[in-house]
Formats: structure tokens, C-alpha cells, sequence
């Protein structure tokens, strides 16, 4: 029996609400996610882009602090859900743009990509606040534009085997 092969997919949540700050986290579920990229796919690809998708389509990871989440959905028909993905404009009651930022094989490749991606955000801003003031002391303002918040998982450490 071949196994079934999985794409995952990093998607960035981009609040169009004015009165949603960098800083609050958005309200919404893995659920809300589900739902509103499955009417979105059945708005471009009808019938058959819903039942592709249907049963392969899950959330695995939603963190409403950093509005990233990661989706997992079976390949081949995953390419029906990424063009979809910048079609959908509103998740529950709120008003918001996709973005996919990365694509992997496996759930550890979007793990690893989230590290760097969450290190290079704190060391730009890290860099950005050492320009304004000449000190890395200053504390964060609710109006950065970066969450300082832990990443979706914690790093996968690297096991070495025993040579006997």
C-alpha cells in the first residue's frame, strides 16, 4: 500500500481591520480556518475542488498571537487550495488577507522555517530599535510591528546514534 503523501503549508493572517493592532491576537480556531478555506475553494473550484480537498484538509497549527498558521492538505490537490489562499477575505467575523509563506513536505521542514523566520523578525527589529535609540534596552512599544512571542513548536533536537 503507497502512503499518502502531504503538503504543508505556512499561511500569515493579515488583519484588514484598522482598530486590530500588530499587537492583539485574533479570534478565531483551527475550525474557523477550516471552514473558510473550504467555501473559499468551493467558490473558485466548485464541486470538484471541495471534494479534493475535503477529506485531506486539516489545521495542524494556529497561533492567534503571531497570526500564522499551519495547514496540511493531501498532494495534488493542494494546488487547488494555494490558488485559493489569497482569495479568502474573511474568517469568522473578521476581515483579513492570507498569505502563503512557505510550502514544505513535511511538518519539521515548516517547524525549521518558523525558527529562522521568527529569528530574523526579532533580529531586524533588534537592529531597528538600535538604530532609533543606540541601545538595545529600550522596552517593546504595543505598536511594533513584530510579536515577540515564542514560535508554534519548540525546535526539534538533533538525536545522535550510538555507534557499537
Amino acid at each position: 500500500m503507497v502512503r499518502v503523501k502531504r503538503r504543508y503549508l505556512t499561511i500569515h493572517f493579515n488583519p484588514e481591520d484598522p482598530k486590530i493592532t500588530p499587537s492583539m491576537p485574533l479570534e478565531f480556531s483551527e475550525s474557523d480556518v477550516v471552514r473558510a478555506l473550504r467555501e473559499c475553494v468551493h467558490t473558485i473550484h466548485g464541486d470538484y475542488g471541495l471534494g479534493s480537498i475535503l477529506r485531506s484538509l486539516s489545521v495542524k497549527k494556529v497561533s492567534p498571537a503571531t497570526r500564522i498558521a499551519i495547514v496540511s492538505c493531501q498532494r495534488g490537490p493542494h494546488e487547488l487550495l494555494v490558488s485559493s489562499i489569497p482569495l479568502v477575505n474573511k474568517i469568522k467575523e473578521t476581515m483579513v488577507s492570507l498569505q502563503l509563506i512557505y510550502m514544505s513536505g513535511t511538518m519539521r521542514s515548516s517547524n525549521k522555517f518558523l525558527i529562522k523566520k521568527y529569528r530574523r523578525d526579532n533580529f531586524d527589529l533588534m537592529k531597528r530599535i538600535k538604530k532609533e535609540d543606540g541601545s538595545s534596552k529600550r522596552k517593546l512599544d504595543t505598536n511594533d510591528t513584530v510579536p515577540l512571542t515564542v514560535p508554534l513548536t519548540v525546535p526539534v533536537k538533533k538525536i545522535k546514534k550510538e555507534r557499537n
